[in-house]
């Protein structure tokens, strides 16, 4: 038995889950899916592949990593997304981890933008605390970037090998992505009792461009740095329509 269990939260990733649970079985026989009722083949095709399968409401993707923690057979958890790879490389440095309670292992985070690998913009490197005892640690509440916190202090350890991400693959990927992270950031200034304020909503959007293209280098990404540009000013600039339409809206929030 491996030392270690994976879990994936999903939604209907059934162009991504099976690429997804065949390179965590290199490091893995305990395969956790939590799934957020999806109505295409992911289950199907999970099960086919013998994770295990729990389906439930989507209640926020830290309670769905937690619940997945709970439910795995091992207490040292992988933690992945289902559009996400484990290269061969990072397969051979989680094999060799010398385990030790005080520590959370980060992956390096290698993201895939309509066909190209983005190796500037912010995105390249791309440390995420993804390897971690759930005994010892756990996901917090936050409505989006939600973050690993723990009951002592650790050390982090980063491992060779990159974690592969294919979230962007169509045109239409893009759309839906700044539509839904945009939503979840409005939520998250709401509840945190903050306010949108008026220099925010004249010269973020342009602003979030020039930092992402100038300043995070994405100009040397070429026209994938300068889409990627596009679009994070399109995500600021959706976070205030949303911030404003729940505002507006307070049922909206529940």
């Amino acid at each position: 038995m491996s030392k270690f269990s994976v879990v994936i939260i999903t939604l209907n990733e059934e162009r991504n889950i099976s690429k997804c649970i065949d390179a965590a079985l290199m490091v893995s026989d305990d395969i956790i899916i939590v799934d957020a009722k999806s109505n295409d083949n992911t289950v199907k095709i999970a099960k086919e592949k013998g994770a295990k399968v729990y389906i439930q409401e989507w209640k926020g993707y830290s309670k769905a990593k937690n619940f997945g923690a709970k439910m795995a057979s091992n207490d040292w958890i992988i933690s992945i997304d289902a559009d996400e790879v484990i290269s061969e490389k990072l397969s051979s440095s989680i094999q060799n981890i010398d385990l030790k309670d005080n520590t959370v292992y980060q992956i390096n985070v290698l993201s895939n933008f309509l066909g190209s690998w983005v190796k500037f913009s912010g995105w390249y490197p791309s440390w995420k605390k993804r390897i971690y005892n759930k005994t010892l640690f756990g996901w917090n509440n936050a409505e989006v970037h939600e973050a690993l916190t723990g009951k002592i202090d650790y050390e982090l350890l980063g491992l060779e090998g990159n974690l592969l991400h294919f979230s962007y693959q169509s045109p239409e990927d893009v759309e839906i992505k700044i539509e839904r992270y945009s939503k979840l950031l409005a939520k998250e200034i709401i509840k945190k009792g903050k306010r949108i304020g008026v220099l925010k909503r004249l010269f973020g959007p342009t602003y979030k461009f020039i930092n992402t293209f100038i300043f995070k280098l994405g100009i040397l990404d070429g026209i994938t740095g300068y889409k990627i540009s596009i679009m994070n000013a399109k995500v600021v600039r959706g976070k205030i329509k949303h911030y404003d339409y729940l505002t507006k809206n307070k049922k909206k929030l529940q």
